[in-house]
């Protein structure tokens, strides 16, 4: 089995080599649109994806969280509610105030 290289933009690791060109848009309209110096655009596109990475983990775990306790696996369920409560704090977000709007529009059922 080869070695996979893994998925970066600029340097820096991403999900998946598809969102490169997403990246590269971003960072081109933040410099060419909102005139940012081309450093500064790549920079508060990488923001932009992070962040997005870390409100669609948060849904992710979200589901988890609720799927793992609604079938009964407590194990599970607090698994998920720790990665989902690392992803809040990473976002800004008090996990004890509940789930933000933001984070709900990212709940996605869990297919079997």
């Amino acid at each position: 089995m080869a070695n996979k290289k893994p998925a970066s933009w600029q340097g820096h690791p991403v999900v998946s080599a598809d969102h490169v060109a997403e990246l590269e848009r971003e960072a081109a309209l933040n410099e060419y649109h909102r005139g940012l110096p081309r450093n500064v655009a790549e920079q508060q596109a990488l923001e932009r994806y992070r962040r997005d990475q870390h409100l669609r983990a948060s849904g992710h775990h979200l589901a988890g969280m609720r799927s793992a306790y609604a079938s009964g696996n407590m194990e599970a369920a607090a698994m998920h509610h720790d990665m989902m409560a690392l992803h809040f704090k990473i976002l800004g977000f008090d996990p004890s105030n509940g789930v933000p709007p933001e984070i709900k529009v990212h709940e996605q059922p869990l297919e079997h």
